[in-house]
């Protein structure tokens, strides 16, 4: 998960920067290396299939970051969902997403399994968009500085959803902070 790849995809006049999760057969996995925008989970449900934030990725971000020849390389991935991510057998829903967020599984896998520690492979830096859209980060360095951001699991408690946080520990929290980050994730064909 060291690669990185770019140009592929553009959001707020800046091209997305892309950090390469798993390469398999003729695709490819990718998570923004950094928080593009800040968003809230949702008002009412704290489960990715319902929520605010699934939609806001599957329709505003979608159209506004990849141009008609990017979609077409973008793949429509099934997603497992648990109710609660210390059991990740127990799916609730699954759901078919072209652009989603890390499950806390995911994110195990990708950036290793120290649950509950802090993970500097896990932290993100914020975009200049996402700061000023007042992202929840650490300090003003602008080397240095990291913020949270969302998974799409729920949280262990009812009524929480998962995050990352600014020392890529995961955390329970509320669902409707407006101040979260968002790095979204896509599958994509290989050229």
């Amino acid at each position: 998960a060291n690669e990185f790849a770019s140009g592929f995809g553009n959001y707020n006049d800046q091209p997305i920067e892309w950090q390469v999760l798993e390469i398999k057969d003729d695709r490819m996995l990718l998570i923004s290396k950094y928080v593009l925008d800040a968003q809230m989970f949702d008002d009412d449900w704290a489960i990715w299939e319902k929520s605010y934030l699934r939609k806001w990725l599957k329709n505003d971000f979608y159209e506004a970051a990849f141009s008609k020849e990017e979609k077409s390389r973008i793949i429509e991935t099934e997603l497992k969902n648990s109710d609660n991510y210390l059991e990740p057998d127990d799916v609730t829903a699954e759901t078919r997403d072209t652009v989603f967020l890390l499950s806390v599984n995911e994110a195990v896998q990708y950036f290793g399994d120290d649950v509950g520690f802090e993970n500097p492979s896990r932290t993100a830096a914020p975009t200049a968009y996402a700061i000023a859209r007042g992202v929840n980060a650490n300090g003003s360095d602008a080397e240095n500085v990291k913020c949270w951001w969302h998974l799409r699991s729920n949280g262990v408690h009812e009524g929480l959803v998962e995050q990352v946080n600014v020392w890529g520990q995961f955390v329970d929290i509320n669902k409707n902070y407006t101040d979260r980050g968002v790095r979204p994730a896509i599958w994509v064909t290989l050229e």
